[in-house]
């Protein structure tokens, strides 16, 4: 069993769990925050098991959120979805405001990308101090990530979530640019 600080990444206090199951009989589990964490099972038949320990990552830590935010404090590491794209596993770190790829052995980060630009823009931005970056999707031509506001205004005062679809960087999801 994973030790007492990975335990705590099921503690009710951690807020959000996010999950996935990809095509390769795994699931994965993320810890959202206050302790993020990735956890990942493999699908036995009828039985969920571990290779090794299922947690992969367990951490706490805060970041400063980018200026466009306008927060002066840092705030929680997050993960706010996950995406099994061709072997790898993918965070979306929404406070980060980047897209990164992961081993799945181990959760190290192999590089990420960030969508801060486009997602901060004077139009697109809400005047709230964290991300709002919820979903994410990758193909082979690019990432959809859904923009979840809570019911808060822009400053043109839409106040509907939305969908932004990025082009895959150059290389690929899997290359090294």
């Amino acid at each position: 069993m994973a030790s007492s600080a990975s335990a705590r990444l099921l503690d009710t206090d951690n807020h959000l769990r996010r999950g996935l199951d990809s095509p390769r009989r795994d699931a994965g589990l993320a810890a959202e925050r206050e302790r993020r964490g990735l956890l990942v099972a493999h699908r036995d038949n009828s039985a969920w098991r571990c290779e090794g320990s299922c947690v992969l990552l367990a951490e706490g830590g805060k970041i400063e959120p980018p200026p466009e935010l306008g927060s002066a404090r840092k705030l929680p590491k997050d993960f706010s979805d996950l995406a099994f794209y061709r072997g790898k596993l993918f965070t979306l770190e929404r406070l980060a405001h980047q897209i990164c790829r992961r081993d799945l052995a181990q959760a190290k980060v192999e590089r990420c990308w960030s969508f801060a630009s486009a997602v901060l823009a004077p139009e697109r931005r809400y005047e709230l101090p964290y991300g709002v970056a919820e979903a994410l999707s990758l193909d082979d031509k690019g990432a959809w990530l859904g923009i979840d506001n809570g019911d808060h205004a822009r400053a043109d005062g839409d106040v509907r979530p939305f969908v932004l679809r990025f082009a895959a960087p150059a290389g690929g999801w899997l290359g090294d640019k």
